[in-house]
């Protein structure tokens, strides 16, 4: 007898019970495969009765004997209960496990996800560095190719040196004079072309000091006027501090506000392309006179900037377009006021400049001028806009809702981009088109226009500057 049993009876009893449950494999404990194992080999208990014949006082006897038996050895069936319970607890720790990693995988399956998306944008950005790559290197080939053609140009050259060089010498000193002479000439007629370029350059110059002289004799006009208003309304003085603005646009638009007896406090602007809050800015003139306003930039890079030094203002990053709300690529040039929504625009700047480069590619969210102004700008027109958007003005402007919203003045940039004076090219287009929106153009600096509303203007007192 086995010394853990108190009767050989306890341990048959034992032995009869173990028989009937099947050994689990060995599993780690803590598997969900050890639980699964636990879970089917106790799923159920059973119950063996053996049926006796009840002919006969043996049969009798034996199947009341056995009936005893049972009931005494129910004290026996401890096992029964521990494995039920061993079975309620394999099952409870497998659910939680099946839970957790279900929890896992779903985490798992959502980081996957959103990695996906990231490696898209991704493949997007490098897409256009491919398109930018590819338009570089046709340029680069076209080059070669150029290269190539002179090398055989400069073969051929030696070749023909190589074939007269076995010709007597009298025939070489006549072909070095004629080339000679030939490449006299063509300098000759180098530096006569170079006399009716510089002729040109002399006349457009002599043109842009009369454009000069035109201004500072039209800016002594309005300081003269501005000198014979009433001292209340002459505390702004343009002589006082140097012009902010690429050509003097904040010295006439001042000039202009105080003639239509405007109080600087009370102007707003509207500055679409802001760049750098102080220099080469149309606005930051009113800034410092208590004038207040929004400045809409595209560049990420210079918000933090304008925050800065504009902190009276609104400051808004967001790409000006005929459409709102979308996601669009915005060409970051390593000069900053080139920067540019237009692939295009900045290829063809790059094309004038080569010292231009796209240094990075940022995508930028879209808002139409009427948006900004019902959104940002209390639902009307600034009494300023200034638009220098690189290359998008036209289609701007056209967006803009001229039956709603009326802005004052309007400057806007009307030469494109050249590393020469492009005063003479002027967009007509955008002069038709705002005139035919009831505005007269005030000024012209050879940069930008300046355009008045002719309603606003017509309607105001002129009684009180007598």
């Amino acid at each position: 007898m086995n010394s853990n049993f108190e009767s050989v009876e306890q341990e048959v009893l034992f032995e009869m019970f173990s028989e009937q449950v099947s050994v689990p494999k060995k599993y780690d404990k803590n598997s969900i495969e050890y639980h699964l194992d636990t879970m089917w080999n106790l799923r159920e208990q059973p119950l063996q009765v053996e049926q006796l014949n009840n002919d006969g006082i043996k049969n009798k006897i034996t199947k009341y004997i056995k009936k005893i038996i049972r009931k005494l050895i129910r004290w026996y069936v401890r096992p029964i209960p521990e494995q039920q319970t061993h079975f309620n607890n394999a099952t409870f720790n497998t659910v939680k496990a099946l839970k957790e990693q279900q929890e896992t995988l779903n985490l798992r399956e959502e980081q996957i996800t959103i990695q996906e998306k990231n490696i898209r944008e991704k493949q997007r950005c490098v897409q256009m560095d491919l398109d930018i790559l590819k338009y570089e290197n046709n340029e680069l080939d076209k080059k070669y190719s150029m290269l190539q053609t002179s090398v055989e140009e400069i073969k051929a050259i030696l070749d023909n040196t190589m074939y007269m060089s076995n010709s007597n010498l009298e025939s070489i000193k006549v072909l070095v004079k004629d080339k000679c002479q030939e490449g006299l000439e063509i300098q000759t007629n180098k530096f006569s072309g170079y006399d009716e370029k510089i002729s040109m350059n002399t006349s457009k110059i002599d043109e842009l000091f009369q454009h000069i002289n035109n201004l500072v004799s039209m800016y002594q006009q309005h300081q003269t006027i501005i000198d014979m208003l009433p001292q209340s309304r002459n505390s702004f003085n343009l002589a006082r501090k140097m012009t902010y603005s690429q050509s003097g646009e904040d010295a006439i638009l001042a000039y202009v506000v105080i003639m239509l007896g405007l109080n600087f406090k009370d102007i707003t602007y509207v500055d679409l392309g802001a760049n750098d809050p102080i220099e080469i800015n149309n606005t930051y003139m009113f800034y410092e006179q208590g004038s207040r306003g929004i400045l809409v930039e595209a560049n990420p890079g210079l918000i933090d900037n304008l925050k800065k030094k504009r902190q009276g203002d609104t400051v808004l990053n967001f790409a000006i377009d005929t459409r709102d709300g979308e996601e669009i690529p915005f060409y970051i040039m390593n000069v900053s006021s080139m920067s540019t929504m237009s692939h295009q625009g900045a290829l063809d700047a790059i094309k004038v400049n080569p010292d231009l480069s796209i240094e990075k590619i940022e995508k930028v969210q879209t808002i139409t001028i009427n948006t900004l102004f019902e959104k940002y700008n209390k639902g009307k027109a600034p009494e300023i806009l200034n638009i220098d958007i690189e290359g998008e003005d036209m289609d701007i402007i056209k967006s803009i809702d001229f039956s709603k919203y009326r802005p004052i003045l309007i400057v806007v940039e009307m030469i494109e981009f050249g590393n020469e004076l492009m005063y003479s090219t002027k967009n007509q287009q955008i002069v038709q088109y705002i005139k035919e929106q009831g505005y007269n153009e005030y000024a012209f600096t050879g940069i930008n226009s300046i355009f008045i509303d002719a309603a606003f203007s017509n309607n105001v007192d002129r009684t009180q500057f007598n």
